[in-house]
């Protein structure tokens, strides 16, 4: 941790809102102020911030485009970025998010509130410098000579060789066994970006004839995602095993969930149902997740499982709609995280959303996991050598 002070950007079109903001943080960190996206970007390139606070509706260049452009840039894409905005919906945060955001706070500010999210923002900045001051010095010894790059190279195998258990320990949270249900198929599959990831899925018993199922993307990338990940998935499956009531189920967690994520500025999108095998029905919650896909094969029809709900870790008190759907003979429903459809391939195109549904519909006939690698096939195919960055997770459920 560094002993200088830290240096905070405050962007914002409004003299009240940076005076507001400077007087809360001034006896903490040094504040410089930029009154629209075009200072700001200058501000940053003179002398980069620790940490920025930005408004997303400026005149000229907006929130969401200062964001863009900082995250694209190597040097400055480190910074954490704290949307402050007065804009509520789950839109603008998602849209947020696509831009780069680290974090959100909503007008009118609560001075404690903002504290505690820059302090805490902070501290995993700090953390990511050393690493890469360690990383750094590293590099230098490797070249300097023989000696030390044996000792470089041994000491990257053992962490080689940590990661590697990491993720063995990682994939033993989810499901060892895919539970055999009459008149069902199931299959999963669970693939991060890095070593270890923060998706996750889940089978949960309710009762004789029911099945909760579960899948989620925590934000976040790399270990920090996994260990978030892993406290998640336990909440979530405390709080809905042999618990039929849905709503209460995933409020319980949320308000769990939010005591850690104050903390880790970090969230979870899920999606959460109980299927039941005699009634053939599918009860479920959306927090914030991507529709899983329900495709009827009798007539071609295809529909997405969506419902109002935002991410869990993100508000204390949720409204979550529950939804029903009836499963006819044939009918396949795919549960996915975001790096199925956001996987890009050399040109930077997305498999998207009609190729993935294209994907499906060819291979209807197919059982659920043969249907599931052909997914991943046709997804390996699509990216050729292009790394992905996000983690992909498939769901498949078919009757």
């Amino acid at each position: 941790m560094t002993d200088r002070r830290a240096k905070v950007l405050v962007v914002d079109d409004e003299d009240f809102n940076r005076e507001l903001l400077e007087a809360t943080l001034c006896k903490q960190y040094d504040v410089v102020e930029a009154c629209n996206g075009v200072e700001a970007l200058e501000k940053v390139s003179q002398e980069p911030p620790d940490i920025i606070l930005l408004d997303i509706m400026m005149p000229g260049m907006d929130g969401y485009e200062v964001c863009r452009r900082l995250k694209a840039e190597k040097e400055t894409s480190i910074i954490p970025v704290v949307m402050v905005t007065a804009l509520k919906e789950r839109e603008d945060r998602i849209k947020g998010l696509e831009s780069g955001a680290d974090d959100f706070l909503t007008k009118p500010i609560d001075r404690a509130e903002v504290q505690a999210r820059v302090k805490s923002l902070l501290r995993i900045k700090y953390l990511y410098d050393e690493l890469t001051d360690i990383n750094a010095t590293l590099e230098q010894r490797v070249q300097k000579q023989a000696e030390e790059l044996l000792c470089t190279y041994a000491e990257r195998e053992r962490l080689q060789k940590e990661l590697e258990i990491a993720k063995d320990i990682q994939q033993s949270f989810l499901p060892q066994v895919i539970p055999q249900i009459e008149g069902f198929e199931l299959a999963a599959i669970n693939i991060p970006a890095r070593e270890v990831g923060g998706d996750f899925y889940d089978f949960i018993p309710i009762t004789e004839d029911k099945w909760g199922l579960v899948i989620a993307d925590v934000s976040g990338k790399g270990v920090p995602a996994a260990l978030f990940m892993a406290l998640s998935r336990t909440i979530v499956r405390t709080n809905t095993i042999g618990n039929p009531a849905i709503s209460e189920a995933i409020s319980k967690a949320n308000e769990l969930i939010m005591e850690e994520s104050m903390i880790n500025t970090m969230f979870v999108t899920l999606f959460y149902a109980i299927l039941d095998t005699k009634k053939m029905t599918l009860t479920y919650t959306n927090a914030g997740h991507n529709p899983p896909l329900l495709i009827k094969t009798t007539n071609d029809e295809v529909a997405m499982l969506e419902g109002r709900g935002v991410a869990l870790g993100v508000i204390s008190d949720i409204d979550l709609e529950e939804k029903e759907v009836f499963l006819d003979k044939g009918s396949i429903v795919t549960f996915y995280t975001d790096g199925v459809i956001d996987a890009i391939n050399e040109q930077e195109e997305e498999f998207g959303e009609e190729r993935f549904i294209s994907v499906i519909k060819q291979n209807q006939d197919l059982s659920a996991q043969k249907l599931m690698e052909k997914i991943q096939q046709e997804i390996v195919t699509f990216s050729g050598s292009q790394p992905q960055f996000d983690d992909l997770t498939l769901v498949i459920l078919k009757t």
